[in-house]
């Protein structure tokens, strides 16, 4: 009985239409590279942050804070003894 192998799926995609494409739309048509310098920098954060969420899923982590997921905060008693 022969072994099975089972092939590897292969993704392709025209990397450079994708990277040409979408320094078009975000400002180097015109040559503005303030705009796409922002463009990645928002890029680059989300998938920062997407990456650590995966991390710690992975992990176990879980994160309460839900307005930011890098820091928890310590939560006072806000309570007031009255004398």
């Amino acid at each position: 009985m022969a072994a099975e192998t089972e092939m590897p799926v292969l993704l392709s995609c025209n990397l450079l239409t994708l990277v040409k494409t979408s320094q078009d739309q975000n400002g180097l048509r015109h040559n503005d590279h303030h705009r796409y310098r922002n463009y990645c920098t928002r890029r680059l954060q989300r998938l920062y942050t997407l990456t650590l969420q995966i991390m710690l899923d992975f992990l176990g982590v879980h994160t309460h804070n839900h307005d930011n997921a890098f820091f928890t905060h310590n939560s006072h008693d806000s309570k007031q003894t009255q004398v």
